[in-house]
């Protein structure tokens, strides 16, 4: 959960997990999509290997079937603009953005929940 896109290739690491799965075990993979936090991300992130926008593809290639369920909702606010700042340095996100960004910020969060059964 929330480590694939780190990797220069996920599709080894499904693989592997797939590999030490029982038989007609479930794996689970999230992810963020490209498309998070517009509030303070206008302009979206650049891809990576592991995003909400081609997860299921990816997990399909190493799995029979393999099915994402999208999220896109407002789950928490930053209420200071310290909690803003703390956040931007996190998701490599300019500061500058948290000095102008409305507080408290609520933020959208898109992404996925792939799973597939072995």
């Amino acid at each position: 959960m929330w480590c694939l896109y780190h990797l220069d290739g996920p599709r080894a690491a499904i693989a592997e997990a797939r590999r030490v799965l029982e038989p007609d075990g479930v794996y689970f993979a999230a992810t963020s999509g490209r498309d998070n936090d517009p509030e303070i991300m206008p302009e979206g992130y650049p891809g990576s290997t592991f995003d909400a926008e081609e997860a299921e593809d990816i997990v399909g290639v190493v799995f029979d079937s393999a099915v994402a369920e999208r999220w896109d909702a407002q789950f928490f606010a930053l209420e200071t603009r310290e909690e803003v700042r703390a956040y931007c340095r996190h998701d490599f996100i300019p500061l500058e953005r948290a000095d102008i960004a409305k507080v408290p910020l609520w933020l959208t969060m898109r992404g996925a929940l792939v799973r597939a059964r072995k």
